[in-house]
């Protein structure tokens, strides 16, 4: 979430049980994307659904690329 644009600054917030936090732990990294307005719909549906139980960039026709 934005924080401050002078300077710029975000903030994560991961609860340990989330699928997220999980994938965390087991690969020991994680990228940060700050995405535009073109990308809002699949931001929408990434940020409101669980990887867990669907697949978020296919379902958003997002494709993943090495980080």
């Amino acid at each position: 979430m934005p924080v401050s644009e002078d300077p710029p600054m975000i903030a994560l917030s991961l609860r340990k049980e989330s699928y997220t936090g999980e994938l965390i732990k087991k690969s020991g990294e994680f990228t940060v994307n700050i995405p535009d307005e073109r990308l809002l719909k699949a931001l929408w549906l990434c940020g409101t659904r669980s990887g867990r139980r669907i697949n978020k960039f296919k379902r958003a026709n997002l494709t993943s690329i090495p980080s």
